[in-house]
């Protein structure tokens, strides 16, 4: 097959754990598959990003994916000629949406339903946008991919579609997630972090709830008067200085540090280092900090809604994350209790042996393949 791989989403280095999945995907796809041919579109923040050679090939669009609009135009427009032109048999869609009128079967990967549950980070004009668009893609793809049973009965409630139709592959993470020994705790000043610390790593969105947590460090330091900071890694986004100033009024500032965007490199070190990991939000399409943390011998508290407890498995701890009580007391226990800690790192080394990047990839390439099959035995998209 000549399969196109559809990234003119993506923004190299800010696309979170959707870029995460892609890359992820493409590693594992180049370790399994040498016969087939792959095809990636990409744009002009992302060119060059996935090591190309062998059979796997670049074909470079001009257009960014930073001003959606144009971005939307070409997927839509220009992108579907483009498949015909390198004679693509299938096209794998990545980032939630898909060219509408194409000729060559298509898979799209939808990883969640964010702008229809959880709409308060967008705009009246970004929401309509994108619910059309996902609505459009699930209806003229052949098949949909999600990243988790939550996600799956989502799209299928919400986008009318039928559940054979969308297939779960889960992700995994990076080999280079491992434990870092405390050798490295002196790169930590860079950040501005010593002594001890509760980790969080994802976007400052509103639903990712970081100001339940922040909330939920407040009465742990006013309870137990423990010496821990909270830090926070990720994107600024709308509601970072709503944070920073509930920070202020809470009168933790120096307490909780916000690192940004921290680089690939490093964010083993800041795993490893932390003394819990905390994953707060009220909802996700799966959450690979989870496992990225695991790996990396960190006990997890984590939220008990929608895909996340898919995410934790039976190797971390699991709160309410609308009732902050309960996950200072949760978060807390795990920092208090030394053999719940081990049990649970232990555990989490077990779990994350369930992923990888090969089982995701021969996964969509199964999915991929079928779909050619069944278009070529009925005439239809050839």
């Amino acid at each position: 097959m000549r399969i196109g791989i559809n990234s003119l989403f993506l923004v190299s280095g800010k696309g979170g754990g959707i870029e995460r999945y892609l890359r992820g995907l493409v590693g594992g796809l180049k370790k399994i598959d040498k016969k087939n041919e792959y095809f990636i579109f990409t744009n002009r923040n992302c060119r060059g990003a996935f090591g190309f050679g062998e059979n796997f090939h670049e074909i470079y669009c001009d257009v960014s994916a930073v001003f959606r609009p144009a971005k939307i135009l070409w997927e839509q427009f220009v992108l579907p000629w483009q498949l015909k032109r390198h004679k693509i048999d299938i096209l794998l869609s990545a980032g939630n949406t898909a060219p509408v009128a194409h000729r060559c079967p298509s898979v799209a990967i939808i990883y969640d339903m964010i702008p229809f549950i959880r709409p308060e980070g967008f705009n009246t004009i970004e929401l309509l946008a994108l619910k059309t668009l996902f609505s459009l893609t699930a209806k003229t793809s052949s098949k949909i991919i999600t990243i988790s049973k939550s996600s799956q009965e989502e799209i299928v409630k919400r986008l009318k579609v039928s559940p054979d139709k969308v297939e779960i592959v889960y992700g995994s993470c990076d080999e280079y997630f491992k434990p870092v020994g405390d050798k490295g705790r002196s790169e930590l000043q860079k950040y501005g972090i010593s002594g001890e610390y509760i980790l969080y790593v994802a976007s400052s969105r509103p639903y990712k709830n970081i100001d339940g947590l922040i909330k939920a460090y407040r009465i742990m330091k006013e309870r137990h008067h423990m010496g821990h900071k909270l830090v926070v890694v990720g994107l600024a986004g709308r509601a970072y200085p709503e944070l920073m100033k509930l920070v202020k009024e809470s009168k933790l500032e120096g307490d909780v540090i916000f690192c940004g965007f921290v680089n690939d490199e490093d964010l083993p070190l800041l795993y490893s280092l932390s003394y819990v990991f905390v994953y707060p939000s009220f909802y996700e399409g799966f959450g690979l900090p989870i496992l990225e943390a695991m790996s990396c011998g960190v006990p997890v508290a984590a939220s008990h809604v929608t895909s996340i407890p898919e995410a934790v498995g039976n190797a971390g701890l699991l709160f309410d994350p609308y009732n902050v009580e309960e996950m200072a007391e949760v978060i807390y226990r795990l920092m208090i209790d030394s053999g719940l800690r081990e049990s649970l790192i232990q555990k989490g080394y077990e779990w994350v042996k369930e992923f990888s990047w090969e089982k995701s990839a021969m996964r969509v390439l199964a999915v991929l393949s079928d779909t050619y099959t069944e278009n070529r035995m009925f005439g239809r998209g050839i």
